[in-house]
Order: C-alpha cells, then sequence, then structure tokens
C-alpha cells in the first residue's frame, strides 16, 4: 500500500481500480496453488501460506477502498462548500446597480465554469 501511495502521489479513481484488479488476478493465482507439493519424500503444505496471502490482500484491499473513500469524501465535501458559497453569492439581495451587476457577473463566472 504505501509503495503504491509512494509511486502514485496522489492516485487517480482508475489507478486505484487497476491495483485493485491486479490485486485479485494475484488472490486467483494464489488460489490456483496446489494445497500441498512433494517434492520426493517431503511434502510441503501450501494452504498457510496462501491464507496468509489472501488475508494480507484483503487488508490491502480493505486500506485501499477505505482511503478512496476518504478522498472522495473530501472532494465532495469541498464540492458542497463551493457550491453552498456560490449560492450564498448569487441569492443575496440585490438593492443597488453596483449589486446586481457582481450577482450578474457572478452568476456568468459558474457558468463559465460548468
Amino acid at each position: 500500500m504505501a509503495a503504491f501511495i509512494k509511486k502514485h502521489k496522489n492516485p487517480s479513481l482508475k489507478e486505484y481500480t487497476e491495483h485493485l484488479i491486479l490485486l485479485d488476478e494475484v488472490g486467483e493465482g494464489v488460489l490456483l496453488m496446489p494445497d500441498s507439493f512433494s517434492i520426493g519424500a517431503i511434502c510441503l503444505k501450501n494452504e498457510i501460506i496462501k491464507n496468509t496471502i489472501n488475508e494480507t490482500i484483503m487488508n490491502i484491499k480493505k486500506k485501499m477502498i477505505h482511503n478512496l473513500h476518504e478522498m472522495c469524501k473530501s472532494s465532495l465535501e469541498t464540492q458542497f462548500e463551493s457550491i453552498k458559497n456560490q449560492s450564498m453569492q448569487i441569492d443575496r439581495e440585490s438593492d443597488s446597480t453596483e449589486t446586481l451587476v457582481n450577482i450578474m457577473s457572478e452568476i456568468k463566472s459558474v457558468r463559465s465554469r460548468e
């Protein structure tokens, strides 16, 4: 997870999605490994290793999803505040021509940003 964040300073939704898909593919590959592997008279049991790897992958995915959720929540709050500020500037009473001109210029700037 730290390597992912270090590699992608400000990861986008697409980068998160690609990394989560990669983790799913690794997890599927681990599940395809045999539970035991015989080397002559020695039998290696892979089940504990497989379970540990899958648990680690699930923990990484949970942490990534939590980080993505927090990033989206923060972005949504920022957008909400921006909309709220713009709404307050537009909704105020126009008691003079100068105020009306300011409101109209604010509406024009909002439309240009859309």
